[in-house]
């Protein structure tokens, strides 16, 4: 990494050569200016940040309390990720929760599931092509053939039954 302010000068020895003014506030560590270092870490926090959020909206788009889709959530999301771009670690952290929430007991929270799947569709229908690079990776495809393997025997009503079990 390279001084951003043109203050260092790399030696023929391959060190870095201090030219900067006095009081600046620019350290070193190591061969690479501190003010690179500073931004690369300014850039990792911004990325978790938003890591952070697009896995919280992953969860409010799953909410087991919900009985129907909540379309509205599920096209912000959508609308975020695409503002995301071309991120790779953001968007394998929401696929990483999005793949949770399809791990889930069916018998136990139906509802997850189906709303999980809504948005994966949803997602694959409305998203560029990083995401579906994220999606179409061995461990979500992985968990796609498990759900559909276990429950490939359930046919009719049985199968896509998500209405809580009647206390009788």
């Amino acid at each position: 990494m390279a001084c951003p302010h043109g203050w260092h000068q790399q030696t023929p020895q391959g060190r870095l050569e201090t030219r900067h003014p006095e009081g600046t506030g620019c350290y070193h560590r190591g061969d690479v200016c501190g003010d690179a270092l500073r931004g690369s870490a300014l850039q990792a926090v911004e990325q978790q940040v938003v890591a952070d959020s697009l896995v919280r909206q992953v969860g409010e788009c799953t909410d087991v309390m919900k009985v129907q889709p909540d379309w509205g959530a599920i096209m912000a999301l959508c609308d975020e990720v695409n503002n995301v771009g071309e991120n790779p670690p953001v968007l394998e952290a929401m696929v990483r929760a999005l793949r949770k929430e399809l791990q889930k007991d069916v018998k136990q929270m139906p509802r997850c599931v189906i709303h999980g799947l809504t948005l994966a569709g949803a997602l694959v229908k409305n998203c560029r092509m990083p995401l579906h690079r994220e999606i179409a990776g061995e461990k979500f495809m992985a968990q796609i053939v498990k759900l559909v393997t276990k429950h490939s025997e359930r046919r009719g009503r049985d199968a896509m039954e998500v209405a809580e079990p009647s206390a009788q």
